[in-house]
């Protein structure tokens, strides 16, 4: 039947269409519109109420805590620290006689001390020892070696090649790493 209007009646009819179409379309939009503001408008107020209640919650939480703090408690919890980092940077300090009943406890029988040298080093956070002495067998001197190595304090025992040059009766010095 479409096909039967003339040409001017169709292109009349395909508009109507189109501005049908296009009316549907924008009233659809329109009551989409209308809907959801309709249901989120309640929301919209939720939340913002809530906002406002938080803001007025931490505005009052600050201004208590403001009321709480005191400036003096600031520098006396500045002075606190600093004598507590004092007392610590001494609390795993090991003193010489200490060091040196260590050194001696290591000592196999056949092994004496002639020399003993001590210094800290790294601001008093490491050590480091020079000894020397002798030894009546290269067991002796490396038994020494090795029970000084097993010290908590020992990281590192250097004995020179050149005090292995005997078998016997040796003449050694050894340099004693360490952390405090």
């Amino acid at each position: 039947m479409f096909d039967l209007l003339p040409e001017k009646e169709r292109e009349l009819i395909k508009s109507e269409y189109k501005i049908r179409r296009w009316s549907l379309l924008l009233i659809f939009l329109f009551f989409l519109g209308v809907i959801s503001v309709i249901l989120f408008t309640p929301t919209y107020f939720a939340i913002y109420l809530e906002k406002r209640y938080l803001s007025e919650a931490l505005d009052e939480v600050q201004r208590e805590s403001e009321k709480l703090v005191d400036p003096k408690m600031f520098e006396e919890l500045k002075r606190v620290n600093e004598t507590v980092n004092s007392l610590e940077s001494h609390l795993y300090e090991i003193s010489v006689t200490e060091l040196m009943k260590g050194v001696l406890s290591c000592k196999p029988d056949g092994v004496s001390i002639t020399s003993f040298a001590f210094e800290k080093t790294d601001g008093g956070g490491s050590l480091r020892a020079s000894l020397a002495g002798h030894a009546g067998t290269r067991e002796e001197l490396l038994e020494f070696s090795s029970n000084l190595k097993e010290e908590d304090y020992v990281t590192e025992v250097d004995i020179p090649l050149a005090s292995f040059a005997r078998e016997y009766d040796l003449d050694f010095s050894l340099q004693i790493k360490g952390d405090l």
